[in-house]
């Protein structure tokens, strides 16, 4: 390049070509970059997210000792809302209910992560008992069988309004939105007149540390979304067809002067087999407390097994740890109670020839009652002079007696004999065995 006067300039063709090679670096470093995504992307849960710099969340393992930091967990919220939507009204049913069940069954289960410090979950208790030094846990299951997972308001707007008695006040009209499971397990699914127990237990924790460790104890629900039955027929509540996973309810209250709230609330429901409830430190991670509910559909499984073999000592022995307003336990122990009935008489018989077998065994059987009179006719003579008469005999009784110096099982027989001469009253005690007279008595 010239300038206007003719002199070189060799700065300036350095100028050019570095404008020419800064688009190839760009581009090169554009390839680059992407290569890295890609090899990223390919490897998974090891790689670094390039866009945020942190790894992906791990997949939840049920024999962790501790919960990732990293782990969130999967959106209850955003999963109820995906199985609420209905049926498009250019959408076949078949298809409508095959999206449907896509949905629910991405995952084999599902992982809920709960903070119940905020007070809203009423079934997800915990409190400090500071005489003892120890935090009480207790989840319940709701009195048909549901669990409050989440909740937060959808609306909220105030008018003010005036009544037929001239009085103003300011309504507040407030839309709530719940979130809960429903729970099918055969073990867990009840209706009771109260919430019940799923789990309790305490948590050993010094004053001082108490207050902090409070805020830190976090619930992890591991649960299957199952289909289950179409749900309530009442008016407020609703079933969408095709939809076996998701049911809502509606209730309404209205305002009064005590209370100038127009509460609706929507409470979402997701048909569930309930897994297992973990406690946990979400600071540390270290869980605290874990227990499981598939045992207790597979002791159902085993005791009614043990019912249809006719055992019904060991199915009462696997459901004696189940819960007793269960339904299913319920059933399944009336079964028992009849058929324990029913063989008690079968019992009683067996035990009754058992008896017998071992009387047989040890005394042998028992005397024939013609021949043993003969026996005592002949005997009553050759131990007696002059005429006699046989006043009364008793029945034959098992005895031990000692005959010829051995102590012998036999039967006994107790006669009374009276001699004619003088009057006088004889006790004549005779052994037999196998109807043979082998001793005897006389006093």
């Amino acid at each position: 390049m010239e300038s206007l006067s003719g002199a070189a300039m060799p700065f300036d063709n350095e100028k050019l070509d570095y404008k020419r090679r800064v688009p190839r670096y760009l581009a090169l470093c554009f390839v680059c970059l992407a290569l890295l995504a890609s090899v990223g992307g390919a490897v998974g849960v090891g790689c670094v997210n390039a866009s945020t710099g942190s790894r992906p969340a791990p997949e939840f393992d049920g024999e962790w000792p501790n919960v990732p930091k990293t782990f969130k967990g999967d959106d209850f919220v955003a999963l109820s809302r995906a199985l609420s939507v209905e049926q498009g009204e250019f959408e076949p049913l078949a298809a409508y209910t095959k999206k449907i069940r896509g949905i629910a069954e991405q995952k084999e289960r599902y992982v809920f992560l709960l903070d119940a410090g905020t007070g809203k979950l009423p079934n997800f208790g915990v409190k400090y008992d500071p005489s003892k030094e120890v935090f009480e846990i207790k989840v319940t299951a709701g009195w048909d069988s549901t669990m409050l997972l989440a909740q937060g308001e959808n609306s909220r707007y105030a008018y003010g309004t005036t009544n037929a008695f001239g009085t103003s006040t300011r309504v507040v009209d407030m839309a709530v939105d719940k979130y809960s499971i429903r729970l099918l397990n055969e073990s867990l699914n009840a209706v009771t007149p109260t919430d019940r127990p799923l789990f309790e237990g305490t948590l050993k924790s010094p004053l001082a540390e108490a207050p902090s460790l409070k805020g830190r104890i976090r619930f992890l629900l591991v649960a299957k979304v199952v289909p289950g039955p179409a749900g309530s027929t009442k008016a407020y509540a609703k079933s969408l067809e095709g939809n076996p996973y998701y049911s809502r309810e509606f209730f309404l209250t209205d305002a009064t002067t005590a209370n100038p709230v127009n509460l609706n609330e929507y409470t979402h429901f997701l048909n569930t087999r309930l897994e297992a409830i973990w406690v946990y430190d979400e600071q540390t991670g270290a869980v605290l407390r874990k227990v499981t509910f598939a045992e207790n559909d597979g002791a159902i499984a085993q005791a009614r097994q043990a019912l249809a073999e006719g055992k019904y000592y060991t199915a009462e022995a696997l459901i004696s740890k189940l819960p007793k307003d269960s339904p299913v336990v319920k059933k399944i122990r009336d079964e028992i109670n009849a058929m324990r009935l029913e063989n008690a008489d079968d019992e009683n018989r067996r035990a009754a020839e058992d008896r017998k077998n071992e009387r047989l065994r040890v005394h042998g059987p028992e005397p024939d009652p013609v021949v043993t009179k003969r026996f005592i006719q002949r005997l009553v003579p050759t131990l007696i002079e002059g005429p006699t008469e046989i006043v009364a005999a008793a029945p034959p009784v098992r005895a031990l007696s000692t005959i010829n110096g051995e102590l012998r099982a036999v039967w006994q027989v107790r006669v009374e004999v009276k001699n004619k001469r003088d009057q006088t009253m004889s006790h004549l005690y005779v052994y037999l065995k196998y109807d043979e007279i082998i001793g005897y008595d006389l006093i």
